[in-house]
């Protein structure tokens, strides 16, 4: 009973989405990815406008730490190269080094 009625409800929401984000909703939905549920949820909040995502100033929002279309730090990029680098050579990367 409840599956049919959230079915409905997602049907009727899904068709106000823009017709580029509505694959990404779908994930959400399905429950297939955790990331495709955080930015559907940005996207939404944020008028579907992915400039508007990357200037929000909700600070206190739970997503806001890992909401999508963030700009890379430099130490971020050097840790993920790194990393990337020791495993193209061979070596185990510890649980330690965190990107």
């Amino acid at each position: 009973m409840q599956t049919d009625k959230r079915a409905e409800k997602i049907k009727k929401h899904r068709a106000d989405i823009p017709r580029s984000y509505r694959r990404i909703y779908d994930e959400a939905t399905a429950g297939k990815s955790l990331r495709a549920a955080i930015n559907s949820q940005c996207l939404e909040c944020q008028g579907w406008q992915i400039s508007a995502i990357k200037n929000c100033e909700a600070f206190a929002c739970p997503l806001w730490a890992v909401k999508p279309y963030q700009e890379i730090s430099q130490n971020t990029r050097q840790c993920r190269s790194t990393k990337q680098g020791l495993k193209n050579a061979g070596l185990r990367v510890s649980k330690e080094v965190r990107t």
